[in-house]
Formats: C-alpha cells, sequence, structure tokens
C-alpha cells in the first residue's frame, strides 16, 4: 500500500501483552505484520519491499505494513522448541493517523486475518534454518470502491544454510507465495537468492537475490545485490543496487542505507 507523503511521527506499535505460561503469549492493540511473519535472519538484509512482505499480500489487501497499523489480536504458541503457530486478526484498514488506527470497524472496514508456522533451527548468530508457511485472508473494502471483496492467499519461506566456514556461512532463500482468485492484482510470486554471513574480520553480509511477481496487468523482476559493512561497533552501511524489467522495460536503481544503533 502507499502511505502517503512522509511523516515526521508515526505509531506503529501500542498494546498490552500477556504471556501464557512460558509457552504462548496474546497481544491486543496497535501493531502491523512485518516484524511476526516475515522479519527473518536472510529476508532482514535485502531492501526490496517484497522482503518485508510478499506482493501477494502487499498488492491485494489493504494491509497493515509498517509504516501503517491497524488494531490487532496476536497470538503466538511455541510447544516446541524452534516451533512456533502465529495468529493474528487485524481491523481490515490500516492506516498512519492516529484518529483512525484505534478502531475496530468489521461493518465498513472488514477484517483481515493471517496465520503461520515457523519453524527456526539454531540460534541468531549460528543460523541452521528457517522453514514457514501461511496463509491468510480478508474481506476489505477496495480503493475505488466501499464494497468489501473476499481474498485469499498461501506463501511459504525457507532458509537453508549451504556451508560453514568457521564463524562465517553461505545460505540460500527461497520463498513465494499465491493468490490465484481472478480478484487479486498480484496473483504470483516468488524470490530465490544467496547469502554470505558473518564474513570476518567485521563480519560482512552480502546478498543476491532475485524476485519476481505476477500481476494481472503484468510482470516485474528484480535482481539486487547488497552487503551490510560494519564501520564501528553502532554504525553500518548498506549499498545495494537492483535492476528491474517491468513489461520489458529495464531501469537501474542504487541506494545506500545507514544504520546507528544504540545500546548494548
Amino acid at each position: 500500500m502507499d502511505a502517503g507523503p512522509d511523516k515526521a511521527f508515526r505509531l506503529i506499535e501500542a498494546g498490552i501483552r500477556q504471556n501464557i505460561g512460558d509457552k504462548g503469549s496474546v497481544y491486543a492493540g496497535l501493531r502491523n505484520i512485518d516484524m511476526d511473519h516475515f522479519t527473518t535472519p536472510f529476508t532482514a538484509l535485502f531492501t526490496n519491499a517484497s522482503h518485508g512482505n510478499f506482493p501477494i499480500l502487499s498488492a491485494n489487501f489493504p494491509l497493515a505494513t509498517y509504516p501503517l497499523a491497524a488494531l490487532c489480536l496476536h497470538t503466538e504458541f511455541s510447544p516446541l522448541p524452534g516451533l512456533t503457530f502465529r495468529e493474528s486478526l487485524y481491523n481490515g484498514v490500516a492506516s498512519d493517523r492516529i484518529n483512525r488506527q484505534f478502531r475496530f470497524c468489521p461493518r465498513s472496514d472488514g477484517m483481515f486475518n493471517i496465520g503461520s508456522l515457523s519453524y527456526h533451527i539454531g540460534e541468531e548468530d549460528r543460523h541452521h534454518g528457517y522453514y514457514a508457511v501461511g496463509y491468510a485472508l480478508g474481506s476489505s473494502p477496495s480503493e475505488t470502491s466501499a464494497d468489501k471483496t473476499f481474498n485469499y492467499a498461501l506463501w511459504t519461506l525457507i532458509e537453508q544454510p549451504l556451508l560453514h566456514v568457521g564463524e562465517s556461512h553461505l545460505g540460500a532463500m527461497w520463498q513465494g507465495g499465491t493468490s490465484p482468485a481472478s480478484r487479486s492484482t498480484c496473483r504470483h510470486y516468488w524470490g530465490a537468492g544467496l547469502i554470505w554471513s558473518n564474513i570476518p574480520p567485521q563480519m560482512t553480509q552480502v546478498g543476491l537475490v532475485v524476485n519476481r511477481a505476477l500481476y494481472a496487468d503484468g510482470r516485474e523482476t528484480d535482481v539486487e545485490l547488497t552487503g551490510s559493512f560494519p564501520v564501528c561497533n553502532h554504525f553500518t552501511l548498506q549499498p545495494a543496487v537492483h535492476c528491474i524489467n517491468t513489461n520489458g522495460n529495464y531501469t537501474a536503481a542504487a541506494q545506500l542505507r545507514a544504520i546507528l544503533e544504540f545500546g548494548n
């Protein structure tokens, strides 16, 4: 979704979480889907919007994705180490306006539901694999009509380390999804890439990924080459280059991300 003009301040999370023993939790309040279902050790490196959430979702639903948010009831349950069920029920329309964020109006806004089952092997600094399947369904008004339409999507994400050399490791990533209904703007999507992580001595990370989305009115392919280069303990530079093919028309884009971290 287009978030509109930039703002100096946007509220993206505000709620209450209740842990249920040591295996589950329930959260109620303002939230967005990015951090729950799509921020993983490999996808977090890339700058293409498809790694924040898949286009079969962002193109087909008025999604609560950064910098937009909506009221949500979010639950997590981990019956076994590394195995996690996630389920999120949102107000059907997200916003970045505070006077419209704290509302639950299924009659006018519809509802949006997303769930996933994931399995994560290893710790963050020693990644041994991440595997997830998920679904989304919702009934929301479109940008051109107040009449609500129902849609659905299925998706999967696989991150598999291939080779470990000391602290560094080479991994492969594959992600894809489908929303085959004729009403869908984006009907199919896939992405595949390679990531080399923890390259000494600065623990550099580099990656190459190809993303392809099939829309009702055409196709788009984006090839991204990027790297995360720590300058010091709290400052990282990340250049990225994109080569984009939209219905046979080629464009290129370059960007530089600067990351400043505070705390331990």
